[in-house]
């Protein structure tokens, strides 16, 4: 089972890998809390992503994703989905690693063009190809120092055990 002193999981991966998805099921499957990183600075800013990058650039963002994440050390028993390019800002994912369990949701490009294609993910704005790759090819670096790799549920559980 889970060592006791493990209160964070942090879900690290590119945009449609599944860490809202998996993180819930993961949360439910330990009795952990979940918690969205992305959701939690929209609430702390009262606007959505997208109108904090229009309206103050991606360094205010970058500085306030830090903020929000540095605040998770507060958490007990909890699974938090980052978003796709907290690990790759400041020394975001070392930190992560001293602070509880790093999971990579490793996820081939094209599964992900396949999910955000999918009726459930309509009304989110389509990656292309292209730039998927060029992104995943971006942050594998930061990805990659995760302490466990996988997609699957019980892959992860099994690690954590």
């Amino acid at each position: 089972m889970l060592h006791q002193s493990l209160n964070r999981i942090y879900l690290l991966g590119l945009p449609g890998s599944g860490k809202s998805t998996l993180g819930k099921q993961l949360a439910l499957a330990l009795n952990y809390d979940f918690v969205d990183l992305d959701a939690a600075i929209e609430v702390h800013e009262r606007k959505l992503i997208p109108t904090i990058f229009e309206e103050n650039g991606e360094s205010y963002f970058r500085e306030l994703e830090r903020t929000v994440l540095l605040n998770t050390v507060n958490f007990s028993k909890t699974v938090i989905s980052c978003g796709g390019g907290t690990p790759c800002f400041f020394n975001n994912m070392d930190w992560m690693n001293t602070q509880g369990a790093t999971v990579f949701l490793d996820v081939s490009v094209d599964e992900i063009l396949s999910r955000l294609s999918s009726q459930q993910h309509r009304d989110r704005p389509l990656l292309k190809d292209s730039s998927l790759h060029s992104l995943r090819e971006t942050r594998i670096a930061f990805y990659e120092k995760a302490q466990i790799r996988s997609s699957s549920l019980e892959e992860i559980l099994n690690a954590l055990g």
